[in-house]
């Protein structure tokens, strides 16, 4: 097809097209809005057709083309390079966009083309092991050992670029940390000591080089030389300020690089192809998978992750910031969410000295818990003694004493029956 218009090379100016922009623009996440927009540009990259030019054609036409880039889809499912589950996440973005647009009777049409979609699989993405995590956390720089941290609360990688350190709430030697701050997305999750103690390690370290870092700071911060970790100026009187990651694909350039240097994943040299792994994904699944074997309800996992489809209580449950104003109901999922999470803490931490260093602290809670118990034992069962010698017939029913007292009554008489006894 001949193009009157040729598709911008860049996504942002691809997101300024009228017709793209009006759908764009319903998006009410930044995750929601960037899954949007890579979905329809890879759509008209492939097709070849301008947008606005798209939404002009005859339905037919449309189907046809939709049913030839799910074609290539598939193919790409056949080379291992999607998985036959993402289809639908890449194909449904270009059904709202023609909802949006205005454009009517296509019901019919997407029964035809869903029904040409490769069959789902059971998900075989699999989670980092331990092994793995420690050989990236041991070569890993301040900012990576942050990101690292942070990943094991169980967050996606969209949502590091946003956080500021205003968001980590400090409780007793681990955190909670809030996402999609300020957004309908929001929601609370909690970092290990260990991811904590990471951030505050590289918190110092951009103080230590000039940097002057305030709660609004971002959390994770472009890279930089020590000598320009604050304000600086360049050969050239341009000024230049710490900046926050401004893209989930910059985290994820981190987060690959991090994982091919540790030796955990190779570089294929083809973007396309699908690991047993999805770099950014397995941390998630690993705190997933965690949280849930450490005896964590499962309903509680899922608000930790974000998760819409939790229970409305859990979903919508907000960390206050100051403990003592909380509600009793909110007291009561604190005290309950804290309590499940303190013992997933071990598993989620890195490192086998750290680890054990945290199981030790806990036994010997449990040890001193039960060193209490016991001593309370002791003491009450010396108290009901005390109370046994002053008084023998405490807790003895009024039947049994009566009874004690004939029986007593009939032993005097029968003592004074007997001489000797009376000599005696």
């Amino acid at each position: 097809m001949t193009l009157t218009e040729s598709i911008p090379n860049d996504r942002n100016e691809f997101a300024k097209i009228e017709s793209v922009y009006r759908y764009l623009k319903k998006a009410r996440s930044p995750a929601t809005l960037n899954n949007w927009k890579y979905s329809l540009y890879d759509f008209f990259e492939f097709v070849k057709i301008h947008p606005d030019q798209f939404i002009k054609l005859d339905n037919s036409t449309k189907e046809d083309i939709i049913e030839t880039y799910v074609d290539y889809l598939k193919s790409r499912v056949n080379q291992n390079e999607v998985n036959p589950n993402s289809i639908i996440t890449l194909v449904n973005p270009l059904k709202k966009f023609l909802i949006f647009n205005r454009v009517e009777n296509m019901s019919d049409a997407w029964i035809r083309i869903k029904a040409n979609f490769p069959d789902r699989k059971r998900s075989t993405d699999e989670k980092y092991d331990e092994l793995e995590l420690q050989k990236m956390y041991n070569i890993a720089s301040f900012r990576e050992k942050a990101i690292l941290g942070l990943l094991l609360s169980g967050m996606r990688k969209g949502a590091i670029k946003d956080l500021k350190f205003k968001d980590i709430t400090t409780i007793e030697d681990w955190a909670a940390i809030r996402v999609y701050a300020g957004t309908n997305e929001e929601y609370h999750s909690f970092v290990t000591p260990q991811g904590l103690q990471s951030i505050r390690d590289y918190h110092e370290y951009r103080k230590r080089n000039g940097e002057k870092v305030t709660e609004d700071s971002p959390l994770i911060r472009n890279e930089f030389r020590p000598e320009h970790a604050g304000e600086w100026t360049d050969i050239y009187n341009k000024k230049h300020f710490p900046e926050a990651i401004h893209s989930d694909s910059g985290i994820s350039e981190i987060i690959i690089n991090l994982v091919r240097k540790a030796g955990v994943a190779t570089n294929s040299h083809n973007f396309k192809t699908r690991h047993k792994t999805m770099t950014c994904h397995g941390f998630r699944k690993y705190f997933n998978t965690i949280c849930k074997t450490s005896g964590m309800d499962s309903e509680r996992v899922e608000m930790l992750m974000g998760h819409a489809n939790s229970s409305l209580s859990g979903h919508y449950w907000r960390l206050p910031t100051n403990e003592a104003g909380m509600s009793p109901q909110e007291q009561k999922m604190f005290q309950t969410i804290k309590n499940e999470f303190r013992r997933c803490i071990p598993e989620l931490t890195i490192g086998e000295s750290e680890v054990l260093r945290i199981k030790n602290q806990q036994l010997e809670e449990t040890v001193n818990e039960s060193l209490r118990e016991k001593e309370l034992e002791i003491n009450n069962l010396q108290r009901q003694l005390s109370k046994m010698r002053a008084n023998p017939f405490i807790d003895m029913a009024p039947q049994e004493m009566e009874q004690f007292f004939e029986m007593l009554k009939d032993w005097k008489e029968l003592r004074n029956q007997i001489p000797e006894a009376n000599q005696t």
